[in-house]
């Protein structure tokens, strides 16, 4: 019999965040749906965090928290999903909130539909708010229908102009998941990589699903500022996505269709490389992170991915750098990247 009223384990990772971290957790606790089991994942964060979570578990027993050593992305959600009871598990980012009925609906879907893994579109919050519709239309995919219209363009979208573009958003924050089916998966992922980790869970969970639901609701709020993942210099990038191409090539084997789709998300991957190095600036170790993005242009075999693209489908910038790369001219596309986010250009 379908438990209409299953527990469902929320995973809060948190670092750094105290300025957005109590908006976060009441907009969890003021939940429609009360059936939850809260984690609060601090991973050695240096502000005031780890008091205000504290303060939240004494007002609210759904409440847990963890208190760690700073290990990353990977290890904070591993620690939670851990020491999670729930049926199904949810993320949750830090500095993110959600609608008050995010997670009925979601519970609601996955107990009618038993999807493994259910989930919704979402807003982008910079300076304005911003709807985010997936490209998948919302309905319930299993058996071939999930193969030949979800997975041939899961992790690729077909395009790549101006930006690339995935076909669902490999986020795990907009998702539910099963939590026997999601916790095999994650606790594959190496601790080490520091970019694309959701990526490494989502793509490869995604083969092993029988069926997935979409639903065309915004429920969830993905917060953008300066101190991003997506717009700060991280200095573990790099190397650690030699482990996440490599991590993933292995994870889809010789699945054609993510195969195919790895090469243009690796060539996407190698330009925000790019990018992230000259965002540490013009200074005494530029040319220390130029070795890196060298020893990783090798390491992952870019040439190969390079020959499973059409560069028709970017931009006339973004060709023009892949023409670089091509041709052995790495260098001239780092000067010519620090040039392009001096000015903020990219």
């Amino acid at each position: 019999m379908t438990d209409h009223n299953p527990l469902v384990s929320v995973i809060v990772p948190i670092y750094g965040v105290e300025d957005y971290l109590e908006a976060c957790v009441r907009s969890i606790i003021g939940q429609s749906y009360r059936n939850l089991e809260i984690i609060l994942v601090d991973d050695g964060s240096r502000d005031n965090s780890p008091a205000i979570c504290d303060g939240f578990m004494e007002a609210d027993h759904r409440i847990k928290v963890i208190h760690k050593e700073n290990g990353g992305l990977v290890s904070a959600r591993k620690a939670g999903v851990d020491a999670c009871t729930g049926q199904y598990i949810q993320f949750v980012d830090g500095d993110d909130w959600i609608e008050a009925e995010m997670i009925e609906i979601l519970v609601r879907e996955a107990s009618e539909s038993q999807a493994d893994m259910v989930m919704c579109n979402y807003y982008e919050v910079r300076e304005h708010v911003v709807r985010h519709k997936l490209l998948i239309q919302d309905g319930i995919y299993e058996g071939e229908r999930l193969r030949s219209q979800v997975n041939v363009c899961s992790l690729f979208g077909g395009r790549c102009n101006p930006h690339f573009e995935f076909g669902i958003e490999p986020v795990v924050w907009n998702k539910l998941f099963k939590k026997d089916l999601l916790r095999c998966f994650e606790k594959r992922i190496p601790e080490e990589i520091s970019y694309g980790e959701d990526v490494a869970c989502t793509m490869p969970l995604l083969l092993s699903c029988s069926s997935v639901a979409v639903i065309d609701q915004c429920l969830y709020y993905y917060r953008i500022h300066e101190k991003s993942m997506s717009k700060a210099y991280n200095s573990r990038q790099t190397m650690g996505t030699i482990m996440l191409i490599a991590y993933l090539k292995d994870a889809f084997g010789k699945n054609d269709d993510l195969t195919r789709q790895l090469s243009y998300y690796h060539v996407s991957i190698t330009m925000a490389n790019f990018c992230n190095e000259c965002r540490g600036g013009m200074n005494r170790t530029a040319i220390a992170r130029y070795r890196k993005l060298k020893k990783y242009l090798m390491d992952t075999d870019l040439k190969q991915s390079l020959r499973g693209i059409e560069l028709k489908r970017f931009s006339t910038t973004n060709r023009i750098l892949l023409l670089l790369l091509k041709s052995n001219m790495s260098f001239i596309m780092y000067l010519m990247l620090f040039f392009a986010v001096s000015r903020g250009w990219v």
